[in-house]
């Protein structure tokens, strides 16, 4: 009777256990699908099917229209939920499904491609400015040692 009781609650905690690890996983795909990280990841792949397409305009479309069929939004999605369920906890993800339920978290998912490609812009205007004041500096220390001999 002990040996018939100990199965049946090994048994409980178990399926317990991966209840939980699936509701947990199901709620990563909620949220990769809600956040719309598969389709960014799918505009991506067809940008740089795009880029080797220029590159190299021998291979025939139908060769990367079969190509881009092996890559889906599941496929880069299931790639990510061990990544999520690795660096969150059951409830970090409960709590990250009810945020991006919420005004505040729609609002962010519908405008964080526009802070992206702002923020891109940003950078890259900072990153000249960077390297436009280097150009000086090393010009100038160059008049200097010029100045010297």
């Amino acid at each position: 009777m002990k040996k018939l009781f100990f199965l049946i609650l090994l048994t409980g905690f178990c399926s317990n256990s991966f209840s939980q690890t699936s509701s947990k996983a199901d709620n990563i795909r909620k949220i990769l699908e809600s956040t719309g990280v598969a389709d960014q990841g799918i505009i991506a792949m067809q940008n740089m099917f795009q880029s080797y397409k220029t590159s190299m305009p021998d291979v025939p479309t139908e060769f990367w229209d079969n190509v881009s069929k092996e890559f889906t939004a599941n496929s880069l999605i299931e790639l990510i939920v061990p990544i999520y369920e690795k660096y969150y906890s059951e409830e970090d993800i409960r709590q990250l499904a009810e945020f991006y339920q919420s005004p505040l978290g729609k609002k962010i998912i519908s405008t964080l491609p526009n802070v992206t490609a702002d923020s891109m812009k940003a950078g890259q205007e900072w990153g000249k400015s960077i390297a436009e004041k280097i150009m000086l500096k090393l010009q100038n220390e160059k008049f200097e040692e010029d100045l010297k001999q």
